[in-house]
Parts: structure tokens; C-alpha cells; sequence
């Protein structure tokens, strides 16, 4: 996991040009690793040294992208939204029945 992490900054790396990390930050919001990479952030149970890896990497994906930055931030909210749906609709459902 930390390799493949590490894969993923190497091409979204301030130090390449900015025009060739425009296209890999663009590439990876339309094939859904951004979604993805957000799902783990959202996940329990990942272990600490991998959690800190993935949100590095979801910082260099988003960093100078603005339609990354939304969709990152699009993609946690929905990862909260489902969360509590989850975990709050079977109390409700407990209390009016």
C-alpha cells in the first residue's frame, strides 16, 4: 500500500512541471482514485503509518487543483453523510416503531 501511495506522488510532485501534474491531478479525479483515496481517510481501522501516507497523498493530488480540492472535500462529506445515515436511521427507526 505505502508503494503504491507512494506511486500515486510521485506523479502529482511539485517537482515536475506544472502542466504534467495538471493532467495526473485531472486523470486521477476522473477515474475516482481521489473518491477512493478519500474513502480510506474515512475508513476505520486503517493503521496509522498507512492513514498518514494516504492523506500526504491526498494532499499532493489536491494541492493547486481546485476542482480536486472540491471533489476531495465532496467525496469526505459523502463518506460523513453515509456514516451517520447508517448509523443514525436504525435509532430513529427504533424510536418511532
Amino acid at each position: 500500500m505505502h508503494m503504491m501511495l507512494q506511486a500515486v506522488r510521485a506523479l502529482v510532485s511539485p517537482s515536475i512541471s506544472q502542466k504534467e501534474r495538471s493532467v495526473c491531478q485531472r486523470r486521477m479525479n476522473q477515474s475516482g482514485l481521489l473518491q477512493q483515496l478519500c474513502t480510506i481517510l474515512m475508513a476505520t481501522g486503517i493503521p496509522a503509518d498507512v492513514l498518514t501516507e494516504c492523506i500526504n497523498t491526498v494532499a499532493e493530488v489536491i494541492r493547486g487543483h481546485p476542482d480536486n480540492q472540491v471533489g476531495g472535500i465532496c467525496a469526505i462529506i459523502f463518506q460523513i453523510e453515509h456514516k451517520l445515515v447508517s448509523q443514525v436511521l436504525p435509532f430513529f427507526y427504533f424510536i418511532l416503531a
